[in-house]
């Protein structure tokens, strides 16, 4: 976890030169997305798989090509812990839930106009919970980091096409009573949206 923390920031601060000092024409922006995440690890996989996710985000743009954008996400997918018993078919005892706050610096050095094509990295503060029938529910946070890559087309003068990949390192100690257990929450998300320009 920590080369990838420093390879993020040293991603940022490659970024931040492309930006420069000067003064933005870029508006601000408030966006609504839609999606799915796709969780990395195995384990998570077999037991909650894909579903979906939904993230509202507001960019404030700095120089002449870049913005932080600030955002929260939320994930909450039913699933079955004891997939692997072949005694019984528990169904879904089983409910995850994730809800993160992000701040990334995005860069659009390839085009003035629309399209846009934001590059971006950044970190994340992700809450979880898990609650399974029979059992205390196990909860935890952790700081994650991310990478994102966020096309933009223009629907009207100030209504925004936002599509968004992104990917999520993150790794939580969940606190269930006195048990603790590990979950690499880590994954890819692909949302789509619609943004609104505020401001020039």
């Amino acid at each position: 976890m920590c080369n990838k923390f420093a390879f993020l920031f040293l991603l940022v601060i490659a970024i931040i030169p492309t930006q420069g000092f000067a003064q933005s024409n870029q508006p601000w922006q408030v966006s609504a997305l839609g999606g799915v995440f796709s969780p990395a690890d195995d384990e998570l996989q077999n037991v909650y798989g894909d579903a979906a996710v939904a993230k509202l985000a507001v960019g404030t743009p700095i120089g002449q090509w870049g913005r932080l954008r600030f955002a929260t996400d939320y994930f909450n997918r039913d699933g079955d812990p004891f997939y692997q018993s072949k005694d019984f078919d528990a169904g879904d005892a089983g409910e995850l839930t994730l809800t993160g706050i992000s701040l990334s610096l995005q860069t659009n050095p390839l085009t003035t106009g629309y399209p846009r094509l934001y590059f971006g990295a950044g970190v994340d503060y992700v809450f979880a919970k898990e609650e399974i029938i029979g059992q205390d529910t196990g909860d935890g946070s952790a700081i994650g980091a991310h990478v994102s890559f966020t096309p933009e087309f223009r629907i009207s003068q100030r209504l925004i096409f936002v599509t968004e990949a992104s990917y999520r390192f993150l790794e939580i100690t969940f606190k269930s009573g006195r048990e603790r257990y590990q979950f690499n929450l880590s994954g890819a998300r692909l949302l789509i949206g619609l943004g609104l320009n505020l401001g020039t």
